[in-house]
């Protein structure tokens, strides 16, 4: 071995993001290795999460037959071509144990013939105008031009604005001895999963349990990012609201000492200013046991020498990174839950999304660094057989897609138009298509995308109030997931239309297709098809006035759908009145 080797890229670490960097450089040749300082891929789930059972869902049965829907709902398999490198083949539990995980990347590690070098911590990091040096402890030194950043979590974060934290119990080295804590009183700092699976964890030992929150607890189903506070996770609130002890508190602690019994004082402060008077509460409570469970950080700076130091968020948790997940050190690019610093909305921070983020990173930097043309040429769209064609392919493809459906919002396919002749790209991410001067030139370009529209709701509107379907006359109102085309040119929006909510999020079927008839399905999908045709033909000139796009009607539904006669109209609007009228101010408002 030569005193100092030379790659195209790095990778340090050899968990999901790594692997899955790993696989999309090895399947096209390109120069790659991979440093991993335990002895196997995937070496942080042999410990995490410390309770085993995985946050990420594994949803085997899914009534589709497509391999990319089903993606949809399979969390943790790696993206590949080939069979055999699912997840589902080490379990089908709906949430697995993390000893599953840990089998399933080093399965595919092996399959997928990865060169990963165990054993083999990075010491030291340093760049100069030739790109990185990276020494390892085992004496390796070598160089490459791009490094790739997937070491993941690194260290927990601990609030530096309690005095005493250093003396709290934290996630990662609190006892999983539940007998440790029958009948005592133990206080959670926190307000993530951490914190509730720690609490759930001992809900059945403990006395009594606060979990100490600075701001109200985000639920996952409530805003729709998988990072926030999981129904899974969420035993320990139905205790609380059921008045079994434990509890949430919104109190902010500021101080811990333990007191010659062992026994620790927290004390702690809340604000209180929807109180008649405003006031500010401060209280000492003791407690048998201090956890501190808010969070990780993810970046390893004792490893960078200046010259490659990135530059941190404000919190010092994430690196600052582009649109492109590249860091503040040029050539140097952040992967695997780190890419989370630009993304609080999608799945950014579970394999099920930066699983896609790495794949589109992947082919933005062959389509920089080796010519690699990431665009598919999909024909003359100026003609009607074109159009039509492309818009079959599109109904297909919002569908099926997995990409858009798990990072809606943050990734969107994109349809450039120059000359009456399309190139389709897919799952790139929404700032960098902004950027890019070869769409702004063209003709026109269309994005595709999946998002909820919630946000045109009240804020405090509940998600699971949202028993009904959303209204089929104004697609622009739908609040859970659904497509959404918008054209630009010159970088700017011209116009957007929004396609109907979707139990399955698909457009091309019914999932009760048996109900309605082959008929009703033809004419489901032809509506969609349609739509985006009278959507594009303004720019395109191909047909001559509206397609019909088969909106909801009696005729075209086989009477599924019945408009209301404005007596019912009249009664149901006569019935709301009243109800307001009748209804009482609440004496009490917080």
């Amino acid at each position: 071995m030569s005193n100092t080797e030379k790659y195209t890229n790095i990778i340090i670490g050899a968990g999901p993001a790594g692997l899955q960097m790993a696989y999309l450089l090895g399947r096209a040749g390109r120069s790659y290795l991979v440093l991993e300082a335990a002895s196997g891929a995937g070496a942080f789930f042999e410990t995490q999460p410390r309770h085993r059972k995985l946050l990420s869902i594994n949803k085997v049965h899914n009534h589709y037959p497509e391999p990319e829907f089903n993606l949809r709902h399979d969390w943790n398999s790696l993206l590949s071509d080939g069979e055999g490198f699912l997840f589902k083949e080490f379990s089908s539990d709906l949430f697995p144990n993390a000893d599953a995980l840990v089998s399933y990347l080093r399965n595919f590690a092996q399959r997928a013939e990865l060169r990963i070098r165990y054993e083999t911590p990075v010491s030291h990091i340093h760049r100069d105008d030739a790109g990185f040096e990276v020494a390892t402890a085992t004496g390796d030194t070598l160089r490459c031009e791009r490094l790739f950043v997937a070491t993941g979590a690194v260290a927990e974060n601990l609030p530096d604005d309690i005095e005493g934290i250093e003396l709290a119990d934290t996630y990662n080295t609190h006892t999983l001895d539940k007998a440790t804590y029958e009948n005592k009183r133990v206080a959670i700092i926190g307000a993530g999963n951490s914190a509730f699976e720690t609490a759930n964890h001992l809900a059945g030992s403990a006395a009594v349990i606060h979990i100490l929150v600075k701001e109200p607890v985000k639920h996952a189903w409530q805003t729709h990012f998988p990072g926030h506070l999981r129904a899974v996770n969420n035993d320990i609130l139905d205790m609380y609201q059921l008045k079994s002890l434990h509890a949430t508190l919104g109190f902010v602690p500021k101080k811990i000492i333990r007191k010659p019994d062992g026994v620790f004082r927290v004390s702690m402060e809340e604000e209180c200013p929807h109180w008649s008077t405003p006031s500010t509460i401060g209280l000492d409570l003791d407690y048998d046991a201090v956890i501190c469970c808010t969070g990780w950080k993810y970046v390893p700076t004792q490893l960078f020498s200046e010259s490659a130091q990135p530059e941190l968020s404000p919190c010092g948790r994430y690196p600052v990174l582009s649109p492109t997940w590249e860091s503040s050190v040029p050539g140097m690019y952040f992967i695997g839950t780190s890419m989370a610093a630009r993304d609080k909305k999608a799945a950014s921070p579970f394999i099920h999304g930066f699983r896609y983020n790495v794949r589109t990173l992947f082919n933005i930097l062959d389509e920089q660094h080796e010519g690699a043309s990431i665009a598919e040429d999909w024909g003359q769209i100026d003609e009607a057989a074109g159009l039509r064609q492309l818009c079959s392919k599109l109904v297909d493809r919002v569908s099926v897609a997995s990409g858009l459906y798990q990072m809606n919002a943050v990734l969107v396919d994109v349809v450039v138009v120059k000359d009456g002749r399309a190139s389709y790209f897919r799952e790139l991410p929404v700032e960098h298509v902004a950027q890019r001067e070869d769409f702004r030139v063209a003709d026109f370009y269309m994005t595709v995308s999946l998002e909820y529209g919630f946000s045109k709701y009240p804020e405090d509107a509940r998600a699971l109030d949202f028993i009904h379907p959303s209204d089929v006359y104004r697609s622009e109102c739908s609040a859970f997931l659904h497509p959404i085309l918008r054209l630009w040119k010159g970088g700017v929006m011209v116009r957007e239309q929004h396609f109907g909510e979707s139990l399955t999020i698909r457009y091309d079927q019914f999932f009760t297709r048996d109900a309605f008839g082959e008929e009703y399905v033809e004419v489901f999908r032809r509506r969609n098809e349609n739509r985006i045709a009278n959507f594009l033909n303004p720019e395109l000139g191909v047909f001559e006035g509206v397609l019909d796009d088969e909106r909801f009607s009696q005729q075209s539904t086989h009477g599924l759908f019945r408009p209301w006669s404005k007596e019912e109209i009249d009664a149901y609007e006569k019935a709301q009145k009243q109800k307001l009228a009748m209804r009482d101010e609440p004496p009490c408002r917080s």
